[in-house]
């Protein structure tokens, strides 16, 4: 689940206008084992987000 996520934030951060944050980018997710609904918290998604721009450092892109 975490690489899908990471893919998705891959291609809003190349869309969306000014610098993409926690706050402004929403995340659900429904896990196979729980199949229940969640949101991720702002900080989640920020977590994710340092991912994806760490991951465009080391590729030099």
């Amino acid at each position: 689940m975490e690489e899908a996520i990471l893919l998705a934030l891959k291609c809003m951060v190349k869309v969306i206008e000014g610098e993409p944050d926690g706050k402004k980018i929403k995340i659900a997710v429904i896990p196979a084992e729980t199949k229940k609904f969640r949101k991720l918290s702002p900080e989640e998604v920020e977590n994710y987000l340092k991912k994806v721009k760490e991951g465009k450092r080391s590729s030099g892109k």
